[in-house]
């Protein structure tokens, strides 16, 4: 078993196949089942499944490599929580093709989540500094239990097939395929979408604008956290110390405005707007007009 980075295990798996569920993906985020999302990306580092369009958070993640050779698995079932960084670097060698992550919510076998695995899933290595038999007791413990007599995980383990998602939540009201045909296009003029089209093309609709817009939302936390973040201290202006030659030469007219001097003041600059000067032009004009014995003098 190797090691990848100072805390990350990798499981170096020959035999993975992809099952057609994550094989064709499409760009982004995609939904496999209410508690399953998968993406890929052609960076060799991690993606952090925080980000991901869930209503709620995925907590663990699995991670798999392709390299020339085929998939290998770098994570399985890997709690959010004992992640030191959610994007970490991935060491690769020069035939790196791409990582495939998956968030999901429970500890589900391999062929759930969408890939197989010729033989048993092997325990994740233990992390730097911790000794083999607690590596050991901590994989049995993420194992999922399986019934004696049935063979089959307690119902509250199983995996959600992976069935498309065909519902949307408009003002609280839940629309799906099986909602009535008024509802639908009205749900649509709620979200400010179009209502043309039938019960499927506006569902597909108000599914991808509630999608992008939760996208978005995700995105500008990111963002301001970043600045927050990134922000810089900025120091107070520091008063003017004058010298005796700056004060005498200012007290003979005390223009421009120092803020160390008690008789000048901070002069207001009045910007004319063609508006403004269209305006006054036509008052001036008015009052000679009232008044005629008003003589303009050079």
């Amino acid at each position: 078993m190797k090691q990848d980075g100072p805390s990350t295990a990798k499981l170096v798996i020959n035999a993975i196949t992809l099952q057609p569920v994550l094989e064709y993906l499409g760009p982004g985020w995609n939904q496999i089942s209410p508690d399953l999302f998968a993406i890929t990306t052609t960076v060799p580092e991690y993606v952090d499944t925080t980000m991901c369009p869930a209503p709620h958070l995925m907590w663990l993640r699995t991670t798999l490599v392709k390299f020339a050779d085929g998939w290998r698995m770098y994570e399985y079932c890997k709690p959010l929580t004992e992640l030191q960084s959610y994007n970490e670097k991935i060491r690769v060698d020069d035939s790196f093709q791409g990582v495939l992550t998956l968030a999901h919510t429970y500890a589900i076998p391999p062929e759930q989540l969408g890939f197989n695995v010729e033989g048993a899933v092997p325990a994740l290595a233990a992390p730097a500094g911790m000794p083999a038999e607690e590596a050991e007791e901590e994989a049995i413990e993420t194992e999922v239990p399986v019934d004696e007599g049935t063979g089959e995980a307690h119902p509250d383990d199983r995996a959600v097939e992976a069935v498309e998602f065909d519902a949307v939540v408009v003002d609280g009201v839940r629309l799906s395929v099986h909602s009535s045909l008024a509802s639908i296009p009205a749900g649509c003029e709620a979200l400010g979408l179009s209502r043309r089209g039938g019960k499927d093309k506006c569902l597909k609709r108000m599914l991808e604008h509630v999608k992008s817009q939760e996208l978005l939302a995700a995105t500008a936390a990111t963002a301001k956290l970043e600045r927050e973040r990134t922000r810089h201290a900025v120091e107070q202006s520091r008063p003017e110390i004058p010298t005796q030659s700056m004060i005498d030469e200012h007290s003979l007219t005390h223009y421009p405005y120092k803020s160390w001097c008690e008789t000048s003041r901070p002069v207001k600059i009045l910007t004319w707007s063609k508006s403004m000067i269209r305006s006054s032009t036509a008052s001036f004009l008015l009052i000679l007009a009232m008044h005629p014995e008003l003589k303009m003098t050079s």
